[in-house]
């Protein structure tokens, strides 16, 4: 009887190995197999899945990479997985191609609303180079040709030299806000009106600067006089005392 007993336990487990052996192959990631045919015929060598998507799957093989859909894998490994079926995969390519087609859509459609909208602001360094070539060019038979040449040549340096660059920031920012106005930018409307008053109070901190210099300077002055003053009255006494 024991004989018996084991003799069945060997053919059942038997059994179990050639079921194991027979069942479709496992479609885990990173699983390899060592050849992979085709039903078309194809054929790939130490092949490695590297991918289980609905539609197919996506493998490593000695040659290099391929994409396989589920229509055209082996019946085993077909069933081993859980894939669309012929209709489902046509049914989403054909929903990706038009969600893509509505994205390029709505792509081309903000480029060109971009392109409409657009303003064309002005920078602070566009208005100085405006400021130097509108300079007027004085009149070769004026009588005061060379003097206005000159003027002119110095006001062409002090405004490179950035003497007037505060200015010209406020130029380039009042421009700007008339121009968001007018596209109804609030946004762009509010930051330049505070340039405006930021540039404004940069002004009027330099003209009192420039104030208190000049107020400065006529004090200097005034001590040098006073000082001449007092050199030639002690210069007057000497000389009387002689």
């Amino acid at each position: 009887m024991i004989r018996i007993a084991i003799a069945l336990a060997a053919i059942a487990v038997a059994g179990l190995l050639k079921a194991a052996d027979e069942s479709p192959a496992a479609l885990v990631e990173g699983s390899k197999i060592p050849e992979l045919t085709l039903p078309g015929g194809q054929t790939y060598k130490d092949v490695t899945i590297r991918k289980v998507m609905p539609e197919g799957i996506s493998i490593l093989h000695a040659d290099g990479a391929k994409m396989i859909y589920a229509t055209e894998l082996p019946d085993d490994l077909r069933s081993a997985g859980t894939f669309l079926n012929a209709d489902q995969i046509a049914a989403r390519r054909e929903a990706e191609a038009k969600a893509a087609e509505a994205e390029e859509a709505d792509r081309l459609a903000a480029r060109k609303a971009a392109s409409t909208n657009f303003v064309p602001y002005v920078s602070p360094a566009q208005v100085k180079k405006y400021w130097v070539a509108k300079i007027p060019v004085p009149d070769p038979l004026s009588a005061s040709y060379q003097s206005e040449v000159v003027s002119r040549m110095g006001l062409m340096d002090r405004i490179k030299a950035g003497d007037y660059d505060l200015k010209i920031e406020r130029s380039a920012a009042s421009w700007n806000k008339d121009l968001a106005i007018q596209a109804k930018d609030a946004d762009k409307t509010y930051y330049y009106d505070s340039e405006i008053a930021r540039i404004d109070k940069a002004i009027a901190e330099k003209a009192r600067l420039e104030a208190d210099n000049a107020y400065r300077a006529k004090l200097l002055k005034a001590l040098d006089d006073l000082d001449a003053d007092i050199r030639q009255a002690t210069a007057a006494a000497s000389t009387s005392a002689q």
